[in-house]
């Protein structure tokens, strides 16, 4: 459903700004949802002596996302200059959005 939001929203026209932004308030949504379970989650699945680290390879991960999201954001844009035409460049930052779905899979 996160992975489908995020990459629908990369389609969404100019005029229809509130759809977009509708739909990636539902990515947050569930992102924030699907992290407050985890920790449970976690907890129950390690032992005393292991939560620790579990719980804080968890924790790391979510500023290191943020810092790739950060460091891949002007590489995707450029890849999108390449892949739209000359007429249409305005809309590069969008593969972005569809590149995220892809990465969210990988990793």
């Amino acid at each position: 459903m996160l992975s489908l939001s995020s990459r629908k929203a990369s389609f969404v026209d100019r005029n229809y700004f509130w759809i977009f932004v509708g739909m990636r308030g539902l990515v947050g949504m569930g992102e924030a949802s699907y992290v407050v379970v985890t920790y449970s989650i976690l907890g129950d699945l390690f032992s005393k002596e292991k939560r620790p680290l579990a719980l804080g390879i968890f924790s790391l991960a979510m500023p290191f996302g943020c810092g790739a999201g950060y460091m891949q954001g002007p590489l995707f844009y450029k890849i999108g200059l390449h892949l739209t035409s000359s007429s249409n460049q305005e809309r590069a930052w969008q593969w972005a959005f569809r590149a995220t779905p892809l990465l969210g899979k990988l990793f």
